[in-house]
């Protein structure tokens, strides 16, 4: 699973490597509103902060559903994020330090 960020990094590859190549960048509905999407809701823009956003919350302590939910939602507690995603089962302790951690990457990026 990709988090919104991958995807707006995905496409923004794309967009460059067609105009290396010279090719036409899609210019459709569904591209130009998922472009719009991703844009708007990417919480980390940049590829390495989104890795490290993944490495904030790693798949040895959540499901890989989980792990995206949390990256893509960014929650700030440990109870909004058990109520967003009802399948975590982890000590709230031990949750909100994951929290913490993608948290402060959130905070610490350029933008």
């Amino acid at each position: 699973m990709l988090t919104i960020s991958d995807v707006k990094i995905l496409l923004e590859a794309t967009e460059m490597q067609a105009q290396v190549e010279g090719k036409a960048i899609p210019d459709n509905p569904v591209y130009n509103k998922t472009k719009d999407y991703v844009n708007t809701f990417a919480r980390f823009p940049d590829q390495e902060v989104a890795h490290q956003a993944r490495s904030d919350v790693p798949e040895e302590n959540f499901q890989f559903y989980e792990q995206v939910q949390l990256v893509n939602l960014c929650p700030m507690e440990a109870e909004e994020a058990k109520a967003l995603i009802p399948s975590i089962k982890m000590e709230d302790e031990q949750l909100q330090s994951f929290l913490d951690n993608l948290t402060l990457t959130r905070k610490n990026q350029q933008v």
